[in-house]
């Protein structure tokens, strides 16, 4: 058979270009590759002992982490590419010794001159949760990411401060009628480095009332999951404050009647009689020095809600606060005069001048939140803030709590109308859970978090469910609920949560501590 020539020629040429081809595209993978970085990032991991290392396992392993990783946030600069970044945070705060991964790895576009910052929150760990402490870090490197797997990056971090906690509570008026549900995410700002640390979840809000937590130096802005636009950007308690006293120059007058700031000192002790030691025992108190309590939000003005404080002629001792661990100490005062060793409100409005005091009385109403010298005195953090999930404190003769008690029967209040204007079917019930507890101290812990696994790992066990539909619909929102013989004693303390047909909503629940003598 003749083979024609021309048409060999063009056969080898077509081969040759295919191999040409195929080579370009190998080599432009190869290229493609080589251009992008995987990095390993290697982030402090203490050991309970307090050293530090830089470890490239898991965090699951037995040597448990104090401090421990709770928030990271991580972002990649380069004049090439727009920043990248990371972030990855703990589902609980509060719970000790756990930590998330220190280990981190991403990728990254390779190249000389990239620019790491990194902004981490370490939790302190103590045996009484509401001592642990927060303390913020921050790092930078400049590295050049020239292969597609270059060394581990390890990265020292130094301390910017500590985290300085505080509380926001009160209510957003979103309009006439109240405000917006759900739970309410937190994101810490650290104005040098423009990085902001994912806090997680820092409370719940429903129909407008909240409680979360805060700080008095690191801003913070507050959003519901499901919203874009935050309602509080970038505020601390200080924020709050600030404009209270702007407002008291430019009027001349107390400020806005909607708004107050209680300042604590910096340091001082809880009295506690130890019915164990037969004996006073001395707690340095280490709950949030600064409180805003609030109407907020673009119905607030019209909502006529205000903040109304006790009115006090110069300055009265709070019994069981003191300002040394001693038998024979100084009070700590409740005073109507800026002082930084006292307790002290800017803002509200004064007793008498426009609200008044009943007694009793609870500590959150609709239109009036109430500010007692007694809700300090030695009561826990919890009791300050006067809201506990969905429940009221109680004033009543002096004595501030979050229940009254008749024989087994336990009777708490909510707020007025926490569960009105269309949210009625947002709860219809309350579980009531049980645990062994032998803290001498009353009700001095903070809100419970009411979550199966959170309540599980607390060592709380179901006692009842109370499946009413009218629970929440007497005049006065009573909730009550009776205590099973036989539990009916002081190693026993409680956990009430609000419901949805018997199922948790993930609000906050309240502690009740030594309900029977």
């Amino acid at each position: 058979m003749k083979v024609d020539k021309n048409y060999m020629k063009l056969n080898l040429w077509s081969r040759i270009m295919l191999v040409m081809i195929l080579g370009g595209a190998l080599a432009s993978c190869d290229r493609a590759t080589s251009n992008s970085s995987t990095v390993s990032l290697q982030l402090p991991q203490y050991s309970q002992q307090g050293s530090s290392s830089h470890s490239q396992k898991s965090n699951a392993i037995a040597v448990l982490c104090n401090p421990c990783l709770k928030s990271v946030a991580i972002s990649i600069e380069g004049s090439d590419f727009a920043t990248l970044s990371h972030q990855a945070y703990h589902p609980n705060f509060e719970q000790n010794f756990a930590s998330i991964e220190t280990s981190i790895s991403f990728e990254v576009p390779g190249g000389t001159g990239r620019v790491i910052k990194v902004l981490a929150l370490y939790r302190h760990n103590s045996d009484d949760e509401n001592e642990a402490e927060y303390f913020v870090h921050y790092g930078t490197v400049k590295v050049d990411l020239l292969s597609p797997e270059p060394p581990p990056i390890v990265l020292n971090l130094s301390k910017v401060g500590q985290f300085r906690q505080g509380s926001i509570q009160g209510r957003y008026m979103s309009n006439a009628n109240g405000g917006l549900t759900g739970s309410v995410y937190g994101d810490l700002l650290h104005a040098p480095s423009g990085l902001t640390l994912n806090l997680g979840v820092v409370g719940e809000m429903v129909n407008g009332w909240f409680s979360f937590n805060a700080s008095e130096n690191f801003p913070i802005t507050y959003r519901l999951a499901q919203a874009r636009s935050p309602f509080f950007q970038n505020v601390t308690t200080e924020t709050f404050k600030a404009e209270i006293e702007n407002q008291i120059i430019a009027t001349g007058s107390n400020g806005s009647p909607r708004i107050a700031h209680v300042h604590r000192p910096v340091n001082y002790y809880r009295k506690i009689y130890d019915t164990n030691e037969n004996a006073y025992v001395f707690k340095l108190v280490k709950e949030s020095r600064n409180l805003v309590f609030g109407y907020f939000g673009p119905a607030a003005e019209t909502s006529g809600g205000v903040i109304c404080k006790q009115k006090v002629a110069g300055a009265i001792s709070v019994g069981n606060l003191v300002t040394q661990p001693a038998q024979v100490a100084p009070n700590v005062d409740y005073s109507d005069t800026a002082n930084s060793q006292k307790i002290y409100v800017t803002g509200g409005m004064s007793q008498n001048s426009g609200c008044y005091f009943s007694n009793p009385m609870k500590l959150i109403n609709p239109n009036q939140i109430n500010i007692t010298v007694d809700q300090f005195n030695a009561h826990g953090e919890e009791v300050a803030r006067g809201l506990g999930g969905p429940f009221s404190m109680l004033y009543d003769n002096g004595v501030v709590t979050k229940f009254q008690r008749s024989g087994n029967q336990v009777y708490l209040q909510t707020v007025t109308d926490l569960f009105g204007f269309g949210l009625t079917s947002s709860y219809d019930s309350v579980r009531v859970y049980i645990k062994e507890d032998d803290d001498s101290s009353q009700n001095v812990k903070a809100a419970v978090n009411c979550h199966e696994k959170l309540l599980d790992r607390d060592g709380y066990t179901e006692l009842l469910l109370l499946d009413s539909p009218q629970l929440f619909a007497t005049l006065e929102n009573n909730v009550k609920f009776t205590v099973p013989t036989g539990y009916n004693s002081s190693q026993f303390a409680f956990a009430v949560c609000p419901t949805k047909s018997g199922n948790l909503t993930g609000v906050g629940g309240l502690y009740l501590g030594k309900v029977f003598p």
